[in-house]
């Protein structure tokens, strides 16, 4: 039954694309690709391109990758941005199980924060260098990254992100997301193996992240408030303006080439180029920056993976198919029905483009169009 669903659904897109404009199908052939890449793994637009997965981006179920261990040296960077120390034993649970040598540099807000994770990070058996340094409030945790240890950090063949999210301002709407993103990107000494060969064993490959978490909404996957400060970054790296929806690893943690975010260090961002902590939840410099370490990579050349979410799967690298495609008429009644719910807002998408497509002759025959 699933199957005939898919294939319907594949088949009523298909003939959409035709009724498009000419000129509009390239882009929209390149979207289609970029969201479900398993409908066109045969297409000749992939098979010709000599890039990783024949993709720009691979929504990859990390479980069945075969690796081959890591076997040579390799300078690995991982930065820790600590700002609640009560989460040092998740830090060290994580990192204790890389079965390679690296070097730590860990960002924390006071003295007693640095001094505990003196205490614990020194029984990392294999972390060879550890550096910690007492950071201000400012820039969430990418301005630790960048500000403070982005010269030294740049110097690295590859490098590790992570940080003690507790979003404490959504009230525990994405209570989960820390653990999800933890167990994603380490978890076990198998997982970290795959994730850091697959790294190293694809010259092309400039990114690592987990897919967007299940609780937070596919619109996370633009800009949002962002795209001022975002258009401003890209011009100085002199690199294209991105539109739309687009990838990024959302939450900012991730493994990475560190060429591929090269651009973004040699922006030399300084502490006084973020501003004050103020609770800010979108908007600012960190938040763009956290979208262009999804974007930069792609720009200059490299490609991306995304480790898929295997408990909650999703066949799109922005959910759009588990948090829109799949909804049904009583999911909607339910959410208008609501006694809070003043206003209804529709999206004119589907009335203004789609159905005069599908019917061009709407407008003489006097077809009411509701928007």
């Amino acid at each position: 039954m699933k199957k005939k669903i898919k294939k319907a659904i594949r088949n009523y897109f298909r003939k959409l694309y035709y009724i498009f404009p000419e000129r509009w199908r390239p882009n929209l052939l390149a979207w289609a690709i970029k969201i479900h890449p398993s409908w066109f793994k045969n297409h000749p637009k992939v098979l010709n391109k000599k890039i990783y997965y024949g993709d720009e981006i691979l929504l990859l179920n990390i479980d069945i990758y075969k690796y081959k261990p890591v076997l040579k040296s390799y300078k690995l960077a991982i930065h820790c941005h600590i700002f609640y120390i009560d989460l040092i034993s998740e830090f060290i649970d994580h990192l204790s199980k890389i079965p390679f040598r690296f070097d730590l540099f860990v960002s924390v807000p006071d003295k007693d924060s640095q001094q505990r994770c003196q205490i614990y990070m020194s029984k990392l058996k294999n972390a060879y260098e550890i550096k910690i340094k007492i950071v201000p409030n400012r820039g969430r945790d990418l301005a630790p990254m960048f500000a403070e240890f982005g010269q030294q950090l740049k110097q690295y063949d590859y490098l590790v992100h992570l940080h003690s999210k507790k979003s404490i301002y959504n009230k525990g709407v994405t209570d989960g997301w820390r653990s999800y993103l933890f167990n994603s990107m380490f978890g076990s000494a198998a997982n970290i193996q795959k994730i850091y060969s697959l790294l190293i064993e694809n010259n092309n490959l400039g990114i690592i992240y987990p897919q967007i978490y299940h609780r937070l909404p596919y619109f996370a996957c633009t800009w949002l408030a962002n795209k001022s400060q975002g258009q401003k970054l890209l011009t100085r790296m002199q690199l294209p303006m991105i539109n739309g929806y687009f990838n990024y690893p959302v939450g900012s943690m991730f493994w990475a080439k560190t060429n591929a975010l090269m651009p973004l260090f040699d922006l030399n961002l300084k502490w006084e180029d973020f501003p004050e902590e103020r609770g800010q939840t979108d908007g600012t410099l960190a938040h763009a920056l956290e979208r262009l370490l999804g974007i930069v990579p792609p720009l200059t050349g490299y490609n991306s993976v995304i480790i898929q979410d295997l408990k909650y799967p999703a066949w799109s690298s922005f959910r759009i198919d588990t948090q829109y495609l799949t909804r049904d008429i009583q999911f909607y009644k339910s959410r208008i029905n609501k006694e809070k719910v003043k206003i209804v807002a529709f999206d004119i998408f589907d009335t203004l483009l789609v159905r005069p497509l599908l019917n061009p002759d709407h407008k003489k025959n006097n077809i009411p169009v509701l928007s």
